[in-house]
């Protein structure tokens, strides 16, 4: 499974990258509009602090726009995976991006059937909100399986990369279901490598066990 995080804070992004399995970064528009730099600049400084892909979504709702934008993100970097909308003009966009080599990620999947016209078009990712889609009634889990089993079905190389997961149940449901990525906020993936309370325990009682082993070896040799 990928593994990639969700922001553009540069200190966590550095500090996730510690556990060598992140793959790559996932931003949106809301998430880069909180930051203070200009875009161009968080985008350069995202490709030089990871060596992964970065995806960055455009917000155009026109095919021609949606298509003039993610050329120009290419041009930036073939690293650049361009997030386009699940409509019917970003369905369009991502075809002719497929065909011209650009890396496409139809983002807001909330159906099995978004997900097949996506795979349909030629995009390499889609990323389903599975927060989101309990948020709205949908059974995200179900929908996930429909996914996958889709793909199998047809040998479809597009990868499911599920998003605004929000907790850690939800990463270890997806790795049942044999989701390809995760993308995590920072405050999920913290919680999510987070130190096991009773790990902790278990390794109080041994050190415990050793310290107590230790006295009475030292007593013997006293004695």
């Amino acid at each position: 499974m990928e593994v990639w995080v969700d922001t553009c804070d540069a200190k966590i992004i550095t500090s996730a990258c510690r556990y060598n399995f992140i793959y790559g970064v996932t931003t949106n528009p809301s998430i880069l509009a909180r930051s203070k730099e200009s875009h161009e600049k968080v985008i350069k400084t995202l490709l030089e602090i990871q060596d992964g892909p970065i995806a960055i979504q455009i917000t155009a709702e026109e095919a021609d726009e949606i298509v003039k934008r993610a050329l120009a993100l290419h041009a930036f970097s073939d690293r650049i995976i361009v997030k386009v909308p699940a409509i019917e003009e970003g369905f369009i966009a991502i075809k002719r991006l497929s065909e011209l080599g650009v890396t496409t990620m139809a983002t807001a999947i909330f159906q099995p059937n978004q997900a097949l016209i996506a795979a349909l078009a030629g995009a390499s990712y889609i990323a389903p909100y599975i927060g989101r889609m309990f948020d709205s009634g949908i059974d995200a889990y179900a929908a996930l399986d429909s996914m996958v089993k889709i793909y199998q079905q047809y040998g479809f190389t597009t990868k499911i990369l599920a998003a605004a997961l929000k907790t850690t149940e939800q990463i270890t449901r997806c790795a049942e279901l044999g989701i390809d990525a995760i993308t995590l906020k920072p405050s999920l993936f913290s919680q999510w490598t987070a130190n096991d309370p009773e790990t902790l325990e278990s390794l109080r009682a041994f050190a415990d066990d050793w310290e107590s082993k230790d006295r009475e070896t030292a007593m013997t040799l006293i004695l």
